[in-house]
């Protein structure tokens, strides 16, 4: 029961009293997972149509702090579908980004905003292929376990016009709630 305690006592301790490495010349790598799905219902001579579609988009980064708190970098996301046959099944894309961190960098935990550009491309189930661009934004706050992991949560917002073999195009609005975790390399 001792060594437990003192277990829990040094793990608390080292929790308080490291400082973030939100700071110039560090790097940052992660990335989140979102989860949404929708509903939608249409009406077609009389007969109802409903489709249900439930996204995953998964999305690594990597990212470097020009200066205090601020990073920039890249990330990339997978976007899984379903169902395959309605809508693109899988698509991937890339996403410059800048982040910014509020709070002081020896804060246990630590709010940020991101935006981001998005370029994507993809297939869906019968073979149509689609191109999207446009941008996001992202509000989140970070809980930091030391002074190098962190796990995120965040709302995001995302408008991006969808181009569909070339010629029909769609805009696309999301709210998206995120999960993720973030390493932060200590420069040396």
């Amino acid at each position: 029961m001792k060594t437990l305690t003192l277990f829990f006592f040094i793990v608390l301790a080292t929790v308080l009293t490291t400082n973030a490495q939100i700071t110039k010349g560090n790097w940052m790598a992660g990335g989140d997972a979102s989860f949404f799905s929708n509903k939608s219902e249409s009406e077609s001579n009389l007969n109802p149509n409903v489709t249900e579609t439930s996204y995953l988009i998964l999305t690594p980064n990597i990212g470097y702090f020009f200066m205090d708190k601020l990073s920039g970098g890249i990330s990339f996301n997978f976007n899984f579908v379903e169902p395959f046959e309605s809508v693109n099944s899988q698509s991937y894309g890339f996403n410059p980004f800048m982040r910014y961190y509020f709070l002081d960098r020896d804060k246990l935990v630590n709010v940020f905003s991101q935006i981001n550009y998005h370029v994507g491309f993809g297939k869906n189930g019968s073979g149509t292929s689609s191109k999207t661009n446009g941008y996001g934004v992202k509000l989140g706050s970070s809980l930091f376990f030391n002074s190098s992991v962190a796990l995120e949560f965040s709302l995001n917002y995302n408008k991006t016009k969808n181009t569909l073999d070339g010629n029909n195009t769609r805009n696309i609005r999301q709210f998206l709630i995120g999960l993720g975790l973030q390493i932060h390399l200590i420069k040396k």
